[in-house]
């Protein structure tokens, strides 16, 4: 018996390769719509056994239910992150769901390492001054990574390649992670988070979003933080109160935020002009001592490729046994 698959999500350039990666007798027919997948449109999934998304396609216990109104069994996420995806409600209405659990973790770790080098060498306000004409130093005086304490929170597979990055800076790396991997112990000093915070020049996040950690970094986190130091999150929005960092950096508490995840980014990402009404957000963005990147760290060609080539196995998987082996089954841990 073949199923059908209706793909969200996909740039007009990657559609060939979908189609060819699906060519198989268990899949009778692909076809790819437009937009984000809602309760609003799930009507447009009837007749499809199996749905193909991305993060900005939230998935909730209203739209699972809708889902299986209209008949869909399976989801696969064409990401390592699934906070997007309500896993209970899934289960609640039948329908099970895969990621892609792995895939080049250099692309962020290496995004993360650029983000925390334009931060501290006031790369956005030296690009502002010369585009403007302004050919001074006023302003722009940098640190070097080897005076620097990081801090990052999370070390696996991304948070272990960014220490090995960051290794060769030269700078001190605290590490709190709740699986300490001996491999790196001679690389790095594991703490608790308290002391991490306190001690770091420069935090990074590399950990995932959970029940638990939602808003981890709100005021009373970034009070605990180093006077002057600079956050770096490439990891989930949710894990920054973004009102807190900004009233932070408007005291002068933080030395600078880079961000390349945020917590509503689904109403806007991957449009353009956005009319989406989010003051805080604007603020941020408009600070010289804020960089955004829009949802860009993991899309590079060799993670894009493996994301890909992943998310089409775990369909086929799907279709040809009823099961997959990247199917979520529980929340991570950092």
């Amino acid at each position: 018996m073949s199923i059908k698959v209706l793909v969200f999500g996909e740039e007009q350039e990657e559609r060939e390769d979908i189609r060819r990666r699906l060519d198989i007798p268990q899949i009778s027919k692909v076809d790819f719509a437009e937009g984000v997948l809602t309760s609003e449109n799930a009507s447009q999934t009837k007749g499809y056994e199996l749905v193909w998304l991305i993060t900005n396609s939230i998935i909730g216990e209203k739209e699972s239910a809708e889902l299986e109104r209209y008949g869909v069994k399976y989801i696969v996420t064409r990401s390592a992150g699934f906070d997007h995806l309500d896993i209970s409600a899934l289960k609640r209405h039948n329908i099970c769901a895969a990621n892609v659990p792995e895939y080049s973790p250099g692309a962020i770790s290496e995004h993360t390492v650029l983000l925390l080098l334009a931060m501290i060498r006031q790369l956005k306000r030296q690009i502002q001054m010369t585009e403007s004409g302004n050919f001074t130093l006023n302003g722009i005086l940098g640190k070097e990574l080897a005076d620097m304490t990081v801090g990052i929170i999370g070390a696996g597979r991304i948070g272990s390649r960014t220490i090995q990055i960051l290794r060769g800076f030269g700078c001190t790396i605290l590490v709190h992670t709740l699986y300490p991997d001996d491999s790196l112990a001679s690389m790095v000093t594991y703490t608790n988070r308290d002391d991490l915070l306190e001690h770091s020049d420069a935090v990074i996040l590399h950990c995932p979003l959970t029940g638990a950690n939602y808003h981890e970094f709100s005021q009373e986190t970034i009070d605990k933080m180093k006077k002057g130091a600079v956050l770096i999150n490439t990891a989930r929005g949710g894990l920054v109160d973004a009102r807190a960092v900004l009233d932070s950096l408007e005291k002068g508490k933080m030395g600078g935020f880079a961000f390349d995840v945020y917590e509503d980014e689904d109403k806007y990402i991957r449009t353009v002009d956005p009319k989406y009404d989010d003051e805080i957000f604007w603020k941020l963005t408009r600070r010289d001592d804020v960089i955004y990147t829009a949802h860009t760290a993991f899309y590079t060609k060799e993670a894009t490729e493996q994301l890909i080539r992943v998310t089409a196995e775990n369909v086929i998987s799907y279709a040809s046994h009823r099961r997959c082996r990247n199917e979520i089954t529980e929340k991570g841990a950092i």
